[in-house]
């Protein structure tokens, strides 16, 4: 298996679990009925999702979606560099 291959299967593989994350993160705060009700349906708007879904008390959801997007650009960055 090349170098290039591996960094493809491993954007794929964060990519996907980035993606998950985050529509789990926007059902929770969707779901969480302690948000007013302005949180909740701003949660809709992707960046806003996490902050809502923190206040909602997806802490750890929300730093392992950090987590895979700081992974997912690093790994970017390596596809880029490596040409």
């Amino acid at each position: 298996m090349t170098r290039e291959f591996a960094i493809w299967v491993s954007l794929v593989v964060i990519g996907a679990a980035c993606v998950v994350l985050h529509v789990s993160l926007l059902f929770r705060a969707l779901r969480a009925r302690e948000l007013p009700r302005a949180l909740r349906w701003s949660a809709l708007l992707p960046p806003v999702t996490p902050i809502a879904a923190w206040h909602a008390g997806a802490r750890i959801r929300t730093l392992v979606w950090g987590a895979c997007g700081l992974s997912y650009l690093a790994l970017r960055m390596l596809a880029r560099a490596s040409g």
